[in-house]
């Protein structure tokens, strides 16, 4: 008889949009909730990224729950329907029960193909019951008529974050109203005529403008998207003064900055969510018909005004008479609907499925072996390359041994864990690239390395810190978790990445490599050092550091397929004639052909870098010693595999 832990995979989407996670974060509250203390010791919940485009987890699911939102939707985004369309199917080819947590609806046609693919989806026989936050009546008449499918109505779950928060919840309330500020093409997008970017540029300043002639504090935020971050900014500039809070990198950022307010003014519809459940009254600016079934759910229909409504004196006069009014609570039950629904699902079908692959059908057994933390980890499925002691920290929780870091120099010049100086890093730690003039006399951007005294104070996504790479030498040092010298095991392997550099700069990160690993009394066999090329190792045997070194040919974003696969074979032959064991693979060369060329040549793949467990298992089917993983963990893979 198995003693493995029951399996439910929680579908959930994952974006900036920090509505998406706390939606999610919601609903894994509920499913332990349901579960009770009993219940969550047999219970593995595991989450999946709607998104990631890979089946391969559902055939390690006892039963699926969708987490909840607009995921009945056909109009917009079509990689939502497309997706779920997908997952339907698969789970129902392998018999998986499905539950759609509150999930919202968002129109019927029955003349439109997608939507006619979402219908019969919805209809197969693995789908157990949809629960419904807002329409109803749609769902059960057009949807699900005449199936096995159960529909019934229910709460948003978002109005149990208080209670999914409750460190982030028990704040007293400031004067200050938050103003929530979406895309600028949200409304005509959904069929506003008129309620365009020149019409929302002047409503919202207009609307600040109010609230300053009112004598109201306010500071703009948005949800998290960049497209909304973009357009906020611009609202800012044009009012000239005043504040925005800081992009919210986490689903903890968004739910402080809603509750420092004492009321909101906000398009997306979990910022108005949110603001309720901790009892913030607000006004929301309808651009979609859930807000509108949002405010009669609450019994404050009179507080999400349609664009026909919008003058902002009288969006403010409506918030103040909120706020004197506050907000009327949902009765136990209500609060309770979607924990009940859940519930009974769960008590019927969170059973071990007959069927669902465990660990002895897996590649490997032993993930902790073969897998790699590209760039010191990634988090939340949404934030990769970071190379942060906070992704570090985050990747060795969930069991990582092997890590890798990229290091470049400063301009002073020392050595920083960075992802190369470019434009993609210079977005994610707020810097903003350099113009200068090419010998064409045009104007061109530029990304160079910024003096180590700026970069410490830098932040990914003004959240992570900035590495130097001596912190994190200390921070594997000063830990007995990652580094004991009275105890010779092996906690955590880190693989350096130094890029393509200049001879000098091969030398120099030489340099500062082998001073702070003497000056620190650190084992360089806890370090293995990818060498670019042949000049680089000759340089590499000069110094005489004892870090295991890992061949990788150069160039691999260029040249033909051909052309790429010569340098490998380059770098085969190199390996061979110089005793190196490790070769660094790019995931887009990792096929049959590399895999056997490599394996008949006794060395052991390093493979960068894969974004899905089909991918990952797939590379380790094929051989690879060590395999980078963005966001698959060895936790997550071993909670997903294990007997």
């Amino acid at each position: 008889m198995s003693t493995r832990k029951i399996r439910i995979l929680l579908v959930m989407r994952v974006s900036r949009n920090l509505g998406d996670a706390i939606i999610a974060e919601n609903a894994r509250f509920l499913i332990q909730k349901a579960l009770g203390v009993f219940g969550r010791r047999k219970c593995e919940i595991l989450g999946y990224d709607l998104n990631c485009n890979d089946l391969t987890p559902l055939q390690f699911a006892d039963c699926i729950v969708f987490d909840g939102g607009g995921l009945i939707r056909f109009k917009t985004e079509s990689a939502v329907d497309s997706q779920i369309v997908a997952i339907l199917n698969e789970a129902n080819r392998l018999s998986i029960p499905v539950f759609f947590n509150a999930v919202g609806v968002e129109g019927y046609e029955e003349d439109n193909e997608r939507c006619q693919a979402l219908k019969a989806a919805l209809r197969l026989p693995c789908v157990k019951e949809i629960s419904c936050r807002d329409d109803i009546g749609t769902l059960q008449k057009d949807y699900v008529a005449g199936s096995s499918v159960k529909a019934v109505p229910v709460f948003d779950p978002a109005i149990w974050t208080a209670e999914t928060y409750p460190d982030l919840s028990n704040k007293p309330l400031s004067g200050t109203i938050g103003v929530g500020i979406a895309r600028s093409d949200i409304f005509t997008d959904y069929g506003a005529e008129g309620i365009d970017h020149d019409f929302l540029l002047k409503f919202w300043t207009d609307i600040i403008d109010e609230l300053d002639r009112t004598g109201y504090n306010w500071a703009i935020f948005t949800n998290g998207l960049d497209s909304d971050e973009k357009f906020a900014e611009e609202v800012l500039a044009a009012v000239g003064h005043g504040t925005k809070v800081p992009q919210p990198a986490e689903s903890e950022d968004l739910i402080r900055t809603i509750r420092s307010f004492g009321g909101i003014i906000a398009c997306r519809m979990h910022a108005n969510t949110i603001a309720y459940s901790m009892g913030i009254p607000g006004v929301g600016l309808v651009w979609n018909d859930k807000l509108t079934l949002w405010g009669y759910k609450i019994g404050h229909p009179e507080r999400f005004l349609q664009p026909e409504m919008f003058d902002p004196e009288f969006v403010v006069a409506t918030l103040e008479r909120a706020i004197q009014t506050g907000c009327s609570p949902v009765t136990k039950e209500e609060k309770n609907s979607s924990l009940q629904e859940l519930k009974a699902f769960l008590n019927e079908y969170a059973v071990i499925r007959k069927g669902a692959v465990s660990l002895k059908d897996t590649p490997v057994t032993d993930y902790r072996s073969h897998l790699v933390a590209p760039a010191l980890g990634g988090i939340h499925h949404i934030y990769r390359d970071l190379d942060s002691l906070g992704a570090f920290d985050h990747s060795v929780a969930r069991d990582f041994k092997y890590l890798e870091a990229d290091v470049r120099l400063t301009s002073d010049p020392y050595p920083a864990l960075i992802h190369g100086w470019n434009e993609e890093t210079y977005a994610k730690l707020g810097l903003t690239p350099v113009p200068v003039t090419d010998a064409d006399g045009n104007t061109v951007l530029t990304c160079p390395p910024v003096p180590m005294e700026q970069f410490r104070e830098l932040r990914y996504y003004g959240k992570w810190p900035a590495t130097p790479f001596v912190e994190l030498i200390k921070k594997i040092q000063e830990n007995p978790k990652y580094f004991d010298p009275k105890d010779p095991k092996v906690r955590v392997r880190v693989i350096l990445d130094v890029g393509e550099p200049s001879p000098e700069d091969f030398r120099n990160l030489l340099g500062h490599f082998k001073e702070v690993l003497d000056f620190r009394k650190m084992n360089p066999e806890l370090f293995l050092l990818r060498i670019p090329s042949m000049e680089d190792w000759k340089v590499f045997q000069d110094f005489g550091l004892a870090m295991e070194p890992v061949f990788g040919a150069k160039a691999y974003k260029t040249g033909t397929a051909e052309e790429k696969r010569a340098r490998l074979m380059q770098t085969v032959e190199a390996c061979k004639a110089e005793g190196v064991t490790r070769i660094s693979v790019p995931a887009e060369l990792w096929d049959d052909a590399s895999a056997k060329v490599i394996k008949e040549n006794g060395l052991k793949a390093v493979v960068f870098s894969y974004q899905t467990i089909g991918d990952v298992f797939r590379a380790l089917e094929l051989g690879a010693d060590l395999v980078g993983s963005h966001f698959d963990s060895p936790k997550r893979l071993t909670d997903m595999t294990k007997a």
